[in-house]
């Protein structure tokens, strides 16, 4: 049986529309609040360093960044450049 038969079968078909709705309104409501917090878990800024290793790793992990962006970028550009040249 779908659900749209299983509302129809209800006494108060309203009121099965209804709770159907809120329940779907209550789960997107879950997901949206899990969307939030993995993507506030992803931009949150890095936390302070308290021994001189994790500033060591901060250092190694922000140049290692910085690399890969450099790199993308270099690709991407490679990519645009090859894709428009004007062949002769």
């Amino acid at each position: 049986m779908t659900d749209v038969q299983e509302l129809l079968t209800q006494k108060d078909v309203l009121q099965a529309i209804r709770t159907a709705h809120e329940k779907n309104r209550i789960a997107t409501q879950l997901l949206q609040d899990e969307i939030v917090k993995v993507y506030n878990n992803a931009v949150a800024p890095i936390p302070e360093a308290k021994t001189k290793w994790e500033r060591y790793i901060g250092i190694a992990r922000s140049a290692f960044g910085i690399w890969q962006g450099i790199s993308l970028g270099l690709k991407i550009a490679g990519g645009f450049n090859s894709a428009f040249r004007r062949k002769r």
